[in-house]
């Protein structure tokens, strides 16, 4: 039994094994936490997905965002930079602060049409 197997037998992500007379080398690469969640809808609707939450919750952070949605933070990112230039999300505090969350411009109903 070989080293490489006896990790895949233990749950182990596969490795690299170079060896030769003198030495070895393991290459361990990052096991995910799980599987990567897969957006259960399309680009189009991360928006109208943002607005709901925004609706339920009053306000939302990015990261609430990201982990509920499954799309990377740079695409949350685009589309909540997107719809506070649509003026239908405003953050709550200055730019580029850890704690920022975004909310509804008050005023607007959830269903207005443009």
């Amino acid at each position: 039994m070989t080293i490489a197997d006896e990790l895949s037998r233990s749950g182990m992500v596969p490795v690299e094994v170079a060896s030769s007379p003198t030495f070895f080398s393991l290459t361990m690469f990052k096991k995910g936490v799980g599987a990567k969640a897969e957006p259960s809808f399309d680009r189009k609707s991360l928006d109208e997905f943002i607005l709901s939450e925004l609706d339920r919750n009053g306000s939302i952070c990015m990261k609430d965002i990201v982990c509920q949605s499954g799309f990377s933070r740079g695409a949350v990112a685009l589309h909540l930079k997107k719809l506070v230039e649509e003026v239908k999300v405003e953050p709550t505090e200055r730019a580029r602060r850890p704690r920022q969350r975004y909310r509804r411009v008050s005023g607007r109903k959830p269903d207005a049409q443009e």
